[in-house]
């Protein structure tokens, strides 16, 4: 909500959900590191400009060992603009049925899906 933070701190946000294998700020737990999903899906509907960086990372949270946080990395996927080469891992997610429920506030209220309808609402 504020430009002046959202443009300092971006950078910071993605790099919790940035495992490159050694010490660095990745979030290595998993019910924190779903927060930090839904924390860059929340920049990108006010912020697309700053949070479409992170799309390599989103990608890759949907293949991440914490299955809900699968479904937080679709969601916040959907917040950014479109993109084709999204489909395919969104796909499989989609199609493979995990039924672990995602608890998405979205600014006014929070509501719960599964990891596998939220990959199928960021097909669109």
């Amino acid at each position: 909500a504020c430009p002046r933070a959202a443009k300092e701190f971006h950078r910071v946000l993605i790099s919790y959900v940035i495992d490159l294998g050694r010490d660095d700020n990745f979030c290595d737990h998993g019910p924190l590191r779903r927060s930090c999903f839904w924390a860059i899906g929340r920049l990108a509907q006010a912020r697309r400009d700053l949070a479409v960086i992170a799309r390599p990372w989103l990608l890759k949270g949907l293949e991440d060992e914490d299955i809900p946080c699968r479904g937080m990395a679709a969601w916040a996927l959907a917040q950014l603009p479109r993109d084709f080469m999204d489909a395919p891992a969104l796909r499989r997610l989609a199609e493979a049925g995990h039924e672990e429920i995602c608890e998405v506030f979205d600014g006014e209220k929070v509501v719960e899906k599964t990891v596998s309808e939220l990959a199928r609402e960021a097909l669109g």
